[in-house]
């Protein structure tokens, strides 16, 4: 039978080794509620233009260059 008052000298390293892995995971969190905002903030944006509450205006390709792209 193991004694279990016996502590692997190795609990502290891994203690930290986690404690490094929560808080790198946390800002991964981060990033992707960032993301996801940012994808339900466009999608408002395109519903306003669609129900014509707002213009359509692009930051990075004029819109004749749209429709010259898709014609």
């Amino acid at each position: 039978m193991r004694c279990v008052s016996k502590v692997p000298s190795t609990i502290p390293q891994r203690q930290k080794f986690l404690d490094q892995k929560r808080e790198a995971l946390l800002e991964q969190m981060k990033e992707v509620q960032n993301s996801i905002d940012y994808i339900d903030w466009k999608q408002d944006f395109y519903q306003d233009v669609l129900d014509g509450k707002r213009p359509y205006i692009s930051n990075l390709i004029a819109v004749d260059k749209i429709e010259e792209l898709t014609n």
